[in-house]
């Protein structure tokens, strides 16, 4: 991989991949640490569980379909920032959970939240991506993609589980429960020790989503829109179309290659 990679567009591709980073590094630990709370702290079952993360779906295929018809209106850098601020909404709203509060105050709003930001940033970012890199990098480009997304996945998990942790045990010793979670029959820590660590954890992916969203403001408020509008690529496809002289019939242009109507096989 050649490190000029990295410096496309003035360096917007580097500054994109960490944004991203950051952006899923909040977007897996909230899912983890919220199917803690359920099944953990409430006790609730698997299933009635999963039965709190279904407006995720209905959200994500709404995101999708609010992407495709505006990604060509508006800066990109608008669609990352309401991105980044959406899911440190939810990420907030689990920092700050009542416990004993009903769904729809709390779970519902986070659980709508939390996917524009993962869809917002992963749409604008392979956008974004895929304009700047050159065609032979595009393969190249697409690795990077997803290899940073893994990471920051996997690295969230493995910085709110661990600051998680110290905190549960902190709080269980002020409560007179000596807790250490290496020991292979540890004594459970206090509800309300878990309780805090879960909160800290969540403190911590909205910090994190703040950081994606400083970045955007910094870095990325004038990458202009990366998509184009339906319009205007009727427009752009009108235009490369040219008269063949030989023939009278109409070659579309494409960078270096004309084809022909009526030669595609």
């Amino acid at each position: 991989m050649r490190l000029s990679l990295w410096t496309r567009a003035n360096g917007k591709f580097a500054a994109m991949q960490v944004i991203a980073f950051l952006e899923w590094v909040a977007f897996i630990a909230w899912a983890y640490w919220a199917t803690l709370f359920y099944q953990n702290y409430l006790g609730l079952s698997p299933v009635k569980a999963m039965l709190r993360f279904i407006p995720m779906f209905i959200s994500g295929a709404t995101c999708n379909f609010v992407v495709a018809m505006v990604v060509g209106r508006i800066s990109g850098s608008i669609l990352l920032g309401v991105g980044c601020a959406a899911t440190g909404a939810a990420c907030l709203l689990f920092a700050n959970i009542v416990p004993h509060a009903t769904y729809w105050a709390f779970g519902f709003p986070a659980a709508t939240l939390v996917v524009f930001g993962a869809d917002f940033v992963f749409a604008t970012r392979s956008i974004f991506v895929a304009k700047v890199a050159l065609p032979e990098e595009q393969s190249l480009a697409g690795g990077v993609f997803n290899t940073v997304m893994q990471v920051g996945g996997a690295v969230g998990l493995a910085i709110t589980g661990v600051i998680a942790d110290q905190i549960t045990q902190k709080e269980a010793k002020k409560l007179g429960v000596h807790f250490d979670p290496r020991q292979p029959e540890a004594v459970r820590p206090p509800m309300e020790a878990t309780l805090k660590g879960y909160r800290v954890a969540q403190w911590l992916s909205f910090a994190f989503c703040m950081l994606a969203l400083a970045l955007v403001t910094i870095f990325l408020h004038g990458i202009g829109k990366v998509g184009k509008s339906p319009r205007a690529s009727a427009e752009e496809a009108e235009a490369q179309k040219v008269p063949d002289e030989e023939t009278g019939s109409i070659r579309t242009m494409t960078g270096k290659q004309e084809v022909k109507d009526g030669e595609q096989s």
